[in-house]
């Protein structure tokens, strides 16, 4: 029987409790499809980013994030970039306008699609996509729970009332 082995990959989780369960629902996925958690960022050959693009201080925390992991690729065992969550909602094309080393990105509630798009970004294809907002989330098959005393439950994927100071419903 021949077996693939698979690649290693961490997640960065960043910004509110949605974004954990999100996370959360990556590293399911991922070690259901064979791959392999490495907790540190600096031993994975991917590392996927979940970033928050709420407010500008969380803005700033993901922007350094994708930057840190970046510098991981470019001397460290890492070899592909996937960035995730609401700032790639919110400024898909920015992001990739300004950062074309990214291989991967992906708006909110993607870890399916993710998973799905995997195999043509480890060919060298850069991929793009964001969900609509407003998308109804749905819990994913697999679920990953570091060792706790709590974990999140998703009740809703943000609001639909349009504060004019608030860019929620704008992401989510």
């Amino acid at each position: 029987m021949k077996t693939t082995l698979k690649l290693s990959f961490s997640v960065i989780s960043l910004g509110c409790p949605k974004n954990q369960v999100e996370s959360e629902n990556i590293v399911g996925l991922f070690l259901k499809e064979g791959y392999l958690l490495k907790e540190n960022p600096e031993e994975a050959e991917i590392i996927i980013v979940n970033t928050c693009g709420f407010i500008e201080p969380a803005i700033r925390e993901s922007i350094e994030a994708i930057f840190d992991a970046l510098n991981l690729k470019k001397r460290g065992k890492c070899k592909y970039l996937l960035v995730s969550g609401c700032l790639s909602q919110r400024y898909l094309k920015k992001i990739f306008q300004e950062i074309p080393e990214i291989d991967g990105l992906f708006g909110i509630n993607a870890s399916e699609e993710m998973l799905f798009k995997l195999p043509q970004i480890l060919k060298g294809k850069k991929y793009l996509s964001t969900s609509l907002p407003g998308k109804i989330f749905k819990e994913a098959k697999a679920r990953y729970f570091k060792p706790s005393s709590f974990a999140y439950l998703m009740i809703s994927d943000g609001c639909n009332n349009r504060c004019s100071y608030c860019a929620i419903p704008l992401i989510r």
